[in-house]
């Protein structure tokens, strides 16, 4: 995550329709980045996305949230 990778957590038991589209939200955006989407349990919001000392929630996946206020974008997310 130091060299702007990002990491994308999602809930294990998110919906199969919800994971789909996560999963090409973050295909389509491979070419510029490292990203990793990976499950992960212990989620306290159904997505999340990390990035070297920022770290943004979502409750579900909305590709114009996600792109414009989160990691990809000059976000207003939590510094950590």
């Amino acid at each position: 995550m130091e060299h702007g990778h990002i990491v994308v957590w999602y809930k294990p038991d998110l919906p199969q329709d919800q994971k789909d589209l996560l999963k090409k939200f973050v295909e389509e955006r491979l070419d510029n980045r490292n990203i990793l989407m990976a499950p992960r349990k212990d989620l306290t919001a159904n997505i999340a996305m990390a990035s070297w000392g920022w770290y943004q929630t979502f409750g579900s996946v909305d590709e114009e949230v996600m792109f414009l206020g989160g990691l990809f974008n000059n976000p207003v997310i939590i510094r950590y």
